[in-house]
């Protein structure tokens, strides 16, 4: 997740650290990061599975817009795109120009892996006051026998955040601008 600082919403959109802020929770294994007041998560959950998820507002989000558009972020042409852009060297070490491995690694169904659930807070949000948030999952199925030789290699730590977190994340930005109310 560090690696979003500067560029965490995509090609030229930056933010200095002190706009992207960091937060730990005991069940993420990576930080918490919230941006423009959505909060982003990533994490491994039973399944096994990488968890995608950002806090969502009543008055923003449709969730069948958010998978039409999710859908046409996975189309080759523009997740092939979002992988170039982003990947660092030493990812492009470990990929070898081989960028669709990375597709190998995770299954994804639009139509059954995305949700919005709604958890209780003990502390109303400071973003929207309620107790109550509501949050989109996006879950990527993984291949158990695949996912023991990738992260031998550092293939799975790319493949989540290239071709897990930056795609969710681009298809929600696109959700929020494409919704009727503009936001």
């Amino acid at each position: 997740m560090k690696r979003f600082h500067g560029s965490f919403l995509g090609d030229g959109v930056r933010f200095g650290e002190n706009k992207v802020q960091f937060r730990g929770r005991p069940d993420f294994g990576t930080p918490l990061v919230t941006v423009l007041g959505h909060t982003y998560g990533l994490r491994l959950v039973p399944g096994p599975f990488v968890e995608a998820s950002v806090n969502v507002y009543d008055d923003e989000f449709e969730l069948n817009r958010f998978k039409d558009d999710l859908r046409g972020i996975y189309a080759w042409s523009h997740v092939s795109r979002i992988i170039a852009n982003f990947a660092g060297p030493e990812d492009e070490r470990i990929l070898g120009g081989d960028t669709k491995q990375l597709a190998s690694l995770f299954r994804l169904d639009a139509g059954s892996d995305v949700e919005v659930v709604e958890k209780r807070k003990a502390v109303a949000s400071i973003v929207s006051g309620r107790l109550v948030d509501r949050v989109l999952l996006v879950r990527y199925g993984l291949d158990e026998n695949q996912l023991g030789d990738s992260s031998k290699n550092g293939l799975f730590v790319s493949g989540a955040y290239l071709y897990c977190l930056r795609p969710f994340a681009a298809a929600y930005r696109k959700s929020l601008a494409t919704s009727p109310s503009g936001a």
